[in-house]
């Protein structure tokens, strides 16, 4: 049995040894989400900020508007006090699907968008 020190010098000795993965090869994409994941029934929440930039949220309501029309999808979106809340699930089955997630995401650049203002 080799020792754990003999392990690592063959390692940085003999780099097609592979006795480590690099980090390039290991199919690991780290990414946060704000989404927050509600009950009864399953949804998906979010509260985008934008304060005093009616112009920011003007734009994000009418994106977002476009985009649920254009992929058939609807989602509640309330707009108070410069905050706007987006909730979306599929009504169908009551819980969270793909079509919901692709959603997301797209509001997600859509708010990116709207902040370059």
């Amino acid at each position: 049995m080799r020792s754990v020190t003999g392990l690592m010098q063959d390692y940085f000795t003999e780099p097609r040894a592979n006795l480590l993965a690099e980090s390039r090869d290991l199919p690991v994409e780290v990414s946060k989400s704000d989404w927050l994941i509600m009950n009864d029934p399953e949804r998906m929440t979010r509260t985008y900020s934008f304060g005093k930039k009616s112009e920011q949220l003007h734009f994000f309501v009418l994106e977002l508007l476009e985009y649920q029309e254009k992929l058939g999808h609807h989602a509640k979106i309330v707009v108070q006090n410069g905050d706007v809340s987006v909730e979306v699930f599929t009504h169908g089955v009551e819980r969270i699907t793909n079509l919901d997630k692709e959603f997301a995401r797209e509001a997600d650049e859509i708010y990116k968008d709207a902040k370059g203002f």
